[in-house]
């Protein structure tokens, strides 16, 4: 009887996880789970290799009869399977919960792997002293107040009080309010971080083979010179201009006169990098774009090239380098960043709160990182 394992994945970080703990004794499929982005997706599949998969896509703004259908089709994938032993999912909370409730008559073993920082999100700090400066917006409605007080009140909290609200409805609608908190192990780069938030029988350390996805080195990596500085940007809700003047005007501060070689999220638009390229001509300055015809994981980026710098706003990449190169310094402009958008009246607050949201979770872990 040949057994199987399913690894459920969104995101090239993701991949580049499960990469690490695959079992090879087993029949190993992946059910990639695609939010409409083509290249992306595209991206992972070239990534899997001859690795079995499946894709089901989810519509960014999903309404209720929406969540239904993707129950459903969790519910069709996992029993057209026989003889799964072991399911590995990479998120704790939203839809995933689906998974949970359908390996309850599976009663498969259920792992949970890294995504990246929102695995440590419960441990962020909730109090009300990073949240005051909202209070003092000018703009507030109603959903701002409910926005605020969601922030005060702890995530796990929270999701209790939801599931209890909700515990009449189908499973579609209050499942995804849930949060798993038991697994048969939990495969982290920090577990010892969550122990107190995630009952498990193992917390198992993720530690790097030096597994490359197999992709082509592109000739933009042999560009990079020796004791980089390399600025990981990342894709926020921030008009264009201000986001790059910004950016630009803090690398400026810490490192002036030196070069910096700019890496883009997968989800940057060609608007935006075009908004790159000007002001750094505009302003005469040193620095490099790097664009990948597809993207790869940043591992493979660090570990391939002489890196000695690595620059972010609130970037998970700040986190992990350290595992993979003790020496490298990591530094998070966020601070510095937020100060500067949090008074701009044309930036929603919804979206002010989830740049706060991303730096107090960096800051979980502000034994790696430098704030500047």
């Amino acid at each position: 009887m040949i057994k199987s394992n399913i690894f459920v994945i969104s995101t090239l970080g993701q991949l580049s996880q499960i990469k690490k703990i695959l079992n090879k004794d087993n029949t190993n499929h992946v059910l990639v789970i695609s939010y409409g982005n083509k290249n992306l997706t595209n991206s992972i599949i070239a990534g899997l290799g001859d690795l079995a998969h499946t894709i089901i896509t989810i519509s960014n703004e999903m309404k209720n009869e929406d969540y239904k259908i993707l129950f459903d089709n969790y519910k069709t994938f996992f029993e057209d399977f026989n003889y799964i032993t072991d399911i590995y999912i990479c998120s704790f909370e939203g839809h995933y919960n689906y998974i949970n409730i359908i390996n309850k008559k599976l009663k498969c073993n259920l792992h949970l792997v890294e995504e990246g920082s929102g695995t440590y999100s419960l441990l962020k700090d909730s109090s009300i002293k990073n949240n005051l400066i909202f209070l003092k917006a000018k703009k507030k409605g109603i959903k701002d107040w409910v926005r605020l007080i969601n922030i005060l009140i702890p995530k796990k909290k929270k999701s209790k009080i939801l599931y209890k609200l909700l515990f009449f409805t189908p499973p579609y609608i209050r499942e995804r309010f849930n949060i798993i908190n038991e697994y048969n192990s939990v495969n982290l780069t920090f577990p010892y971080k969550v122990k107190e938030i995630f009952h498990a029988e193992k917390y198992n350390e993720i530690v790097d083979n030096n597994i490359f996805i197999n992709y082509d080195e592109p000739l933009v990596m042999k560009e990079i010179e020796e004791n980089a500085i390399i600025f990981v940007n990342q894709s926020f809700n921030i008009p264009d201009e201000l986001h790059v003047s910004i950016v630009l005007e803090e690398l400026d501060r810490v490192f002036h006169g030196k070069k910096i070689y700019i890496k883009f999220h997968p989800k940057d638009s060609d608007v935006l990098k075009s908004e790159f390229r000007k002001q750094i001509n505009f302003n005469k300055l040193e620095y490099s774009l790097l664009e990948f015809e597809n993207e790869i994981p940043f591992e493979d980026i660090l570990l391939k090239s002489d890196i000695n710098t690595l620059v972010g706003i609130s970037s998970t990449a700040l986190i992990y380098s350290k595992k993979y190169r003790t020496n490298i310094k990591c530094i998070s402009l966020g601070e510095k960043y937020f100060s500067k958008i949090i008074n701009v009246d044309d930036i929603a607050l919804k979206d002010k709160y989830f740049i706060r949201y991303t730096i107090d979770v960096l800051r979980v872990f502000k034994e790696l990182i430098d704030f500047k």
